[in-house]
């Protein structure tokens, strides 16, 4: 429970991989990943709290 409502998290799958495997290019690009579908994220987040919905009759 949280102030704004309920959340609910759900896992789909989980993949473990030994980090250590990882090349440096290949640490960079997961990095690259991980900051570009954060901010994907927040833009959303940021886009739903601003929405307006206009219903006319």
């Amino acid at each position: 429970m949280t102030p704004e409502g309920v959340l609910v998290l759900a896992v789909c799958s989980r993949e473990t991989r030994n980090l250590a495997e990882l090349t440096p290019d290949q640490a960079r690009a997961q990095i690259l990943r991980d900051r570009i579908e954060l901010t994907s994220r927040q833009l959303q987040r940021d886009l739903r709290r601003r929405a307006q919905i206009d219903m006319r009759s």
